[in-house]
């Protein structure tokens, strides 16, 4: 942690999951409220629509290229106030 620039990490700070899905649901679960936006890149990994489904009310598409979210599509999404990209 400490070559990554995080220097006060100790066990404590470390959460293991059982993979993608479940660490998701954690921050779905942690950070997001009913009513809250999210946006995602479509297309998307559907375990991670899926959690965030559970948790808020609206996921906003931001379509990609080969570079990934198209950056202007993603400065209008961000207009929408989401909780999280």
């Amino acid at each position: 942690m400490e070559k990554a620039g995080i220097k006060n990490a100790d066990p404590g700070h470390i959460l293991v999951t059982n993979g993608s899905q479940q660490a998701l649901d954690f921050v779905g679960k942690i950070f997001c409220n009913e009513g809250d936006i999210v946006i995602v890149e479509q297309p998307s990994y559907p375990g991670a629509l899926n959690a965030f489904r559970w948790y808020i009310s609206r996921l906003v598409d931001v379509p990609t290229d080969e570079r990934g979210m198209i950056v202007e599509e993603l400065e209008v999404a961000l207009q929408k106030k989401p909780k999280l990209v």
